[in-house]
C-alpha cells in the first residue's frame, strides 16, 4: 500500500491588509497605484485579472479629481455596481483574486472598497474539438500573454502564485518572457 504524500498547506496566516499586499506584490502582474497628497488613495489589483478600460475610464478620473475623506464617499460617486466595503481579509483576498480592484484610503486603516473590474476572456478551458484521443490536461496557452496569465490565475486563486517578467535578448521586439511559480 502506497503512503499518500502530505500536501503542503497553501494558505498562510495573514494577519492584516499590509501582509496580504506584501505577499501579492511579489508578483510582477500585481500593481499598486497611488493618488492624492502623500498617497491618500491607493489602488491594488492584478493587471492580468482586470479590464484596464474600466480602470482608466471609470475609476482613475474620479481618483485624480476628487478630495475624498471617507471610503463611503468614493463608493457613492463611482459608476460601478456591486461594490463592497469590507475589513474581512478573506473577502479582500478572494475578490482581488477574482478581478476586483481594492481601494484603500490612508486615513481609513480598516475598510477596503472592492470594485468589480473583471477581465473576461473570449475562451474558457474546454475539451478539444479536433483531437479526441488526447489524454491528460486539455489546457493550451495559445493566446496573448495577458489571456494566458488570466487563465492560470482563474484556475489557481492563490496570492502566493507569482508571475515574474524576464527580458531575454536585445534584437527582438517581443523579448519579454514570464515564468509562473
Amino acid at each position: 500500500m502506497k503512503k499518500k504524500a502530505k500536501q503542503p498547506e497553501m494558505k498562510q496566516d495573514i494577519k492584516n491588509f499590509q501582509e496580504l499586499i506584501a505577499i501579492m506584490e511579489k508578483s510582477d502582474d500585481f500593481k499598486q497605484v497611488d493618488f492624492g497628497n502623500v498617497s491618500a488613495i491607493k489602488l491594488y489589483y492584478y493587471q492580468s485579472l482586470i479590464n484596464t478600460d474600466k480602470l482608466h475610464t471609470n475609476l482613475l478620473p474620479y481618483c485624480q479629481q476628487l478630495t475624498i475623506h471617507a471610503i463611503e464617499e468614493l463608493e457613492n460617486v463611482l459608476p460601478f455596481d456591486d461594490t463592497e466595503i469590507t475589513a474581512d481579509l478573506a473577502v479582500i483576498e478572494e475578490k482581488i483574486l477574482a478581478g476586483f480592484i481594492a481601494v484603500h484610503l490612508q486615513n481609513d486603516t480598516t475598510n477596503i472598497l472592492l470594485i468589480p473590474a473583471k477581465f473576461e476572456t473570449d475562451r474558457d478551458v474546454a475539451p478539444p474539438e479536433i483531437e479526441f484521443s488526447v489524454i491528460g490536461p486539455k489546457v493550451a496557452f495559445i493566446e496573448d500573454l495577458q489571456t494566458n496569465i488570466n487563465l492560470i490565475r482563474k484556475r489557481v486563486k492563490l496570492p502566493q502564485l507569482h508571475v515574474k517578467k524576464l527580458k531575454v535578448g536585445e534584437n527582438h521586439q517581443n523579448n519579454d518572457r514570464h515564468y509562473v511559480y
